[in-house]
């Protein structure tokens, strides 16, 4: 009997000292991988009612007696999150289980809807059992448990939902199925079957392209410059079926507008009679879309109005605007010009990322909040970071929330008295334009460089003096240029000797550097392969595109302003082949880069580059390099031109039989070649770099490393926003009634409220 009892008492000390213990207690997240919300008003006492009761005073409070929810998809749980958003409260539908438990609603939930007229059900999308659910909202609330999920079964997964301009059907998108179907309600708003689908067909035309005119614009201290005349692109499909992916609705002129991440289209339905109307051209594939409101043409309230379609581009998520119009018996739209890109390929609005999510934010407020020519009674807080008019706000890949100016209600507003604005502190330069990221901060001066640029050759580096020379006359110094029409100057005395746009939404902060026959960026490898050609020149094969990184041959360069690039070998013959024959061969010609042959390229083709060998040499280089050889292109008697984070322009293009040629319908600008004693104007900066003298000579620069340095700084921030660190955001709400947007966020597992005016995250749900 003492064994068990030594044995009992044992266990008892060993919980004893567990207890005792500082155990941190495990919290488990509420939130789990969200994925969307929809948004319900909550009478107290009565149940869900419609979302327009819950909608904010003139002083931002809500009307006593009803509060707004949240109802957020947990896509790791198949579950509905409940938040009450005025309290802070998470619904926790079973309290005996640890942490919060919500309601199930299938595998995978894709999609959240709630009416905003008739709030009696939530409609699920479940991506992983196909099937839309409808669960009572009175349910979803503890308040009745008794009314049955509704659950209709379909042929595909859904993934977006959305109801119908009158809210008596219900649609859902099938990618897999290249079809929506349509649910028809009941007077309770529970869906019918069967489930009536609508196909769409693999047609798709080539789409029109315009740029704004006359532009919406406020501008005061600078010049807002205008996009580069470019023809319209061709279209571009990433299949040959359709694949339907997200829904808006067209309220005004009753129609479902249909986004395919496949074909270039929008597909347009009339939810009337289910007809499918001509589709929109859109030039990509789209995989989201944000239908704005009708705003002025011009600031200040013009009379005439145009409304605009936002998408994201399948290909490499870029915003796409473009100028839109409908009415009961079709809709068509235009791509908008906005990029400054010189080298883009495709129009859409310059922002710095791809995009995950657009939503267009329109808040309400009283027209007079800003009228410099009457009484402004809210004029004094006008500010970058507080918006009032139309916006789109982007959910970005960096996890930033961007805002993009559409309507700003306060521009009229901005600026000095001299400018009729109304002369806010620090409100010096103003740059509001339709289309453009919102300057994020007051700008007093305009863009510029930061210090002096620098000079160098070899390890030895100076700066530059106002009058462009340094210290050493050997080095290259910087010449006189004239600044293009809406730049300006921006260094040098006499001057100007840089120039750099005006316009602080084409200006951009980086450094930028010119190497005297420097390397083309990405244009190297390491599995190059030399042989002669059956017209005996000698061809490198490359694993690269060279017309993909603007490589030119001698034949195709004259209207670049160059002879062709050059290619240098960076590797030494093997071991294996004869040291007396190849022993020239081994010495590098330039230590520095690790050049030890450079050829000139007479032609460039998109798997090879067929070089200038002289023909004395043509057996001992093929002799002495039988095997892989590394390899890298560079600038041949020219200063190769970068920009840190503009990389280099060109405007190469691969033409038929896989040749790099210039396109002769690209951007003049877009180059990176500059020759000495020439202006150089790439659209990003201009300059003329002159070289040195010795006795009155030009200074010799090959096989050293001469490089002419500046940096342009003093460029404003783009107004966004951040929820957390690391965040990637799912989804963005605008609420109108509530004037807030709702940031959903998978990867960070939360909910943001963010408030617009002031720019500000209120509040976190995790």
């Amino acid at each position: 009997m003492m064994r068990p009892t030594a044995a009992f008492g044992g266990v008892l000390m060993a919980l004893s000292i567990a207890c005792s213990e500082d155990v941190e207690p495990v919290f488990p997240a509420a939130l789990e991988r969200p994925g969307r919300a929809a948004l319900l008003c909550v009478e107290a006492k009565g149940g869900p009612v419609p979302l327009e009761r819950c909608r904010r005073g003139a002083s931002d409070e809500r009307p006593s007696g009803v509060a707004l929810h949240a109802l957020v998809t947990q896509t790791a749980r198949g579950a509905l999150a409940v938040i009450d958003l005025d309290s802070g409260a998470l619904q926790d539908s079973d309290r005996r289980v640890p942490g919060f438990t919500f309601v199930d609603v299938g595998e995978v939930p894709a999609d959240v809807l709630v009416g905003s007229a008739r709030p009696t059900h939530a409609y699920i999308a479940s991506f992983g059992g196909r099937a839309i659910r409808a669960i009572s909202t009175r349910r979803l609330l503890g308040n009745d448990s008794s009314e049955p999920d509704v659950i209709v079964r379909l042929a595909g997964a859904p993934v977006d939902l959305a109801l119908d301009p009158g809210q008596r059907a219900l649609w859902a998108a099938l990618p897999d199925e290249g079809a929506v179907v349509v649910l028809a309600l009941d007077a309770e708003g529970r869906p019918l079957e069967p489930p009536t689908p609508i196909r769409f067909d693999a047609r798709w035309a080539e789409p029109q392209v315009t740029v704004a005119d006359p532009p919406y614009e406020r501008a005061c201290g600078v010049r807002l410059l205008r996009p580069p005349p470019r023809p319209a692109p061709p279209g571009v499909a990433l299949g040959e079926a359709p694949r339907p992916v997200a829904l808006a609705v067209d309220a005004d002129a009753g129609l479902i507008l249909v986004a395919d991440e496949a074909l270039p289209v929008i597909h347009v339905v009339r939810p009337s009679d289910g007809a499918r109307l001509d589709p929109i051209a859109t030039g990509r594939p789209l995989r989201a879309l944000a239908l704005g409101p009708n705003v002025p043409d011009a600031v200040g309230g013009a009379t005439s109005t145009r409304r605009y379609l936002y998408g994201i581009d399948a290909v490499d998520g870029r915003v796409v605007a473009m100028d839109y119009a409908a009415d009961r018996g079709g809709a068509a739209a235009r791509l908008l010009d906005e990029s400054f890109e010189v080298g883009a390929e495709f129009p859409a609005l310059e922002l710095a990322g791809a995009a995950r999510t657009i939503e267009v934010v329109e808040t309400g407020g009283d027209a007079s909040w800003c009228d410099p020519a009457g009484e402004s009674r809210h004029g004094r807080e006008i500010g970058p970071d507080r918006l009032r008019g139309v916006f789109l706000a982007v959910g970005m890949q960096d996890g930033r929330v961007q805002f993009v100016d559409v309507h700003d209600r306060d521009a009229p507003c901005r600026g000095p008295t001299e400018c009729g604005g109304l002369g806010v502190a620090s409100d010096g330069i103003v740059a509001v334009r339709r289309h453009r990221p919102r300057v994020g901060a007051f700008l007093v001066e305009p863009p510029g460089l930061r210090g002096d640029p620098t000079v160098s050759r070899g390890v030895l580096t100076l700066p530059l003096q106002a009058d462009g020379t340094s210290v050493d006359p050997r080095l290259p110094r910087l010449g006189r240029v004239e600044c293009p029409e809406g730049w300006r100057g921006v260094w040098g005395e006499p001057g100007p000797r840089v120039c750099i746009a005006a316009d602080p939404h084409v200006v951009v902060a980086e450094s930028w550097t010119a190497q005297w026959e420097g390397d083309v960026p990405g244009a190297a490898g390491g599995r190059g392969r030399l042989e002669r050609a059956a017209d005996g020149e000698v061809v490198l094969h490359v694993e690269i595109d060279p017309c993909a990184f603007g490589v030119l041959g001698a034949e195709d360069a004259a209207g670049d302003g160059h002879d062709g690039d050059a290619v240098a070998l960076r590797s030494p013959p093997p071991p294996s082949v004869p040291a007396d024959r190849c022993a020239e061969w081994r010495r590098p010609i330039d230590e520095t880069r690790d050049r030890y042959r450079s050829f000139r390229i007479r032609a460039a083709f998109v798997d090879r580059l067929v070089l200038e060998v002289p023909e004395e040499d043509r057996d001992a280089l093929l002799e002495c390099h039988p095997e892989l050889v590394q390899y890298g292109v560079h600038a041949r008697a020219r200063w190769l031109v970068s920009g840190s984070r503009s990389g280099v322009r060109h405007r190469v293009r691969r033409a038929e039989g896989g040749r790099c040629v210039l396109d002769p319908e690209g951007d003049p600008r877009a180059r990176m070649r500059a020759a000495s004693g020439e202006s150089f104007d790439n659209g990003r900066i201009v300059l003329r770099i002159e070289p040195g003298d010795d006795g009155g000579q030009p200074t010799p620069m090959p096989g050293e490393r001469a490089a002419v340095q500046l940096v342009v700084g003093g460029v404003p921030p783009v107004l966004s926003v951040s929820a957390d660190v690391g965040t990637l955001p799912s989804q963005l709400v605008w609420s109108p009634e509530d004037a807030r947007l709702f940031l959903v966020d998978a990867s960070a597992g939360l909910l943001a409220r963010i408030q617009v005016s002031p720019l500000r995250v209120e509040r976190l749900w995790r």
